[in-house]
């Protein structure tokens, strides 16, 4: 009976002390670097994983990465002098449409042939790009003066201004592809535009000097805002999008650039100028790890699987594949609207195990008291042997 109960004991314990909520991302592992050309900054995967594409803003090209051979497999010359920012993937994963800074564009590659079919005139400084959630618009912030707003399905471009000197870098859409988030490198803000009218909504001044990357919380009502630049770029802000009130700050050491969501929804990947890949779990706006690279990391995107991360070193002319063990990391977690930080509380399940667990020890207990006091009173009224 002791020993039985000693393993209900035991058994409680190991319950108590497990925990019941899941890893926010697998610890990463198997970590390379391929060479790629002069000064890569964007990159972007297809949508089947199987491909990355790197922009390199110091030769005027485009590293196309095989994710199965792990060779760069192609490059891509999209102009003399054009300096390629940043790239995305087609949804169908037909096309890359590539920003040159220096002439004003857009180069269209076709990715089964690997060669530019088409250039979508812009003006301007085109930075960065990002894709509406639905593929059909490409939001290109222009850091000279505003951001462009490209229709996928005919190429028709518009022009939106922001605020004059504000160096518009980065942007993210809204899940519903109507709202544009871009932060203003000068100014330290975030400006809201109305995608549909062009009509600048709000200007969040977040205070916090020099910002740059930007990303959506898997719920689209909140925002990672990357603050940039020497001592002051060590965090990364959450901002309530409907207010721009600041909700959270994270740690995020070495001059923090850009960072991309994982499949997860609860891991954040953050790129910095001096301390490698920064993995934030946002569940608790706690650091899970820093991944040691190359400098100046610039971006970095993951598959859909959420098992492979490519990230592109400007300072080392190098892409860096990174892979994470899909087996620890946390399914996507659904919360309200409301919520500010995604859960990781126990589920009732869960939570009903350790109750259940406790209540046998108590039911044991009383068994082994019943059976002690039983037995007393029959060795008082049996015989005794000599």
């Amino acid at each position: 009976m002791k020993k039985l109960l000693a393993a209900a004991v035991t058994s409680v314990l190991v319950v108590l002390l497990s925990g019941v909520g899941g890893a926010a991302f697998a610890s990463a592992q198997n970590v390379r670097t391929l060479s790629v050309e002069d000064g890569p900054t964007g990159v972007a995967m297809t949508p089947d994983g199987l491909t990355a594409l790197v922009a390199n803003s110091g030769s005027d090209s485009v590293s196309v990465i095989s994710l199965v051979s792990e060779t760069v497999m192609s490059t891509i010359t999209v102009g003399i002098g054009d300096g390629p920012q940043d790239l995305v993937v087609s949804v169908d994963g037909t096309r890359a449409f590539v920003t040159n800074y220096f002439s004003h564009d857009v180069s269209v590659i076709d990715i089964d042939s690997l060669m530019v079919v088409d250039t979508i005139s812009l003006g301007g400084a085109p930075f960065s790009m990002t894709l509406s959630a639905d593929g059909t618009k490409a939001v290109v912030p222009d850091s000279i003066s505003g951001i462009y707003v490209i229709d996928l399905t005919n190429y028709g471009v518009v022009y939106y201004p922001i605020s004059p000197g504000s160096a518009p870098v980065f942007a993210a859409v809204s899940p519903d592809g109507m709202t544009a988030y871009v932060t203003g490198a000068n100014t330290g803000s975030v400006y809201v535009v109305d995608l549909a009218s062009g009509i600048l909504i709000s200007t969040y001044p977040l205070s916090l000097g020099m910002i740059y990357g930007i990303t959506l919380n898997a719920m689209g009502d909140a925002a990672y805002v990357a603050v940039y630049g020497g001592g002051a770029g060590s965090s990364v802000v959450q901002i309530d999008v409907a207010t721009g009130d600041v909700l959270a700050t994270l740690t995020a050491a070495g001059a923090p650039e850009t960072m991309t969501l994982a499949p997860d929804g609860q891991s954040l990947l953050v790129t910095t100028q001096h301390n490698g890949l920064v993995v934030l779990n946002l569940a608790d706006s706690s650091l899970n790890e820093t991944v040691p690279m190359g400098q100046d990391l610039r971006h970095v995107a993951i598959n859909a699987a959420g098992t492979t991360a490519v990230v592109t070193s400007n300072a080392d002319g190098t892409a860096t594949l990174v892979d994470f063990d899909p087996a620890l990391v946390a399914p996507p977690v659904v919360t309200s609207p409301d919520a500010q930080l995604p859960s990781t509380g126990a589920s009732p399940l869960q939570s009903a195990i350790p109750l259940f667990a406790f209540v046998l020890v108590l039911a044991g207990l009383a068994v082994f008291g019943i059976r002690r006091s039983l037995g007393s009173a029959m060795n008082a009224s049996a015989p005794s042997v000599r």
